[in-house]
């Protein structure tokens, strides 16, 4: 098993958890999530501790291209508008718990540039 604890820990489906941990079993499935202070070490656990890290767990092979999706094209004051919303996490539906992570690593030059870089896109699927 394996335990890892992080400063942040952004679960695809749940808002995010400051000082987070991840329980991983023997076969590499994710047996719990959540708060240090709940997540159980059994004897045993091999741990890491990252406590300036982010972990976002069950996120898997997440490289992407947003200009074939359905954010290309669209109006740059808008796109940064739902970027700032996602940071500010007031947007919840859906997988926003994973644009929560994302939008939180960038700041504001950083959204603005990739809100009109996809308003130049031309996109779809």
């Amino acid at each position: 098993m394996l335990r890892i604890r992080a400063g942040t820990v952004f679960p695809v489906t749940a808002p995010p958890i400051e000082d987070g941990a991840v329980l991983v079993d023997a076969n590499g499935r994710i047996a719990a999530v959540g708060p240090h202070a709940q997540v159980p070490t059994p004897p045993g656990t091999e741990t890491r501790e990252f406590r300036d890290g982010v972990l976002v767990p069950g996120l898997v092979k997440c490289h992407t291209h947003l200009e074939l999706t359905h954010l290309a094209g669209q109006n740059a004051e808008y796109l940064l508008a739902q970027l700032k919303a996602f940071k500010a996490q007031e947007r919840k539906s859906g997988q926003s718990a994973l644009m929560w992570a994302m939008a939180a690593q960038l700041n504001d030059k950083e959204m603005d540039i990739v809100s009109k870089w996809l308003e130049k896109q031309k996109g779809g699927l």
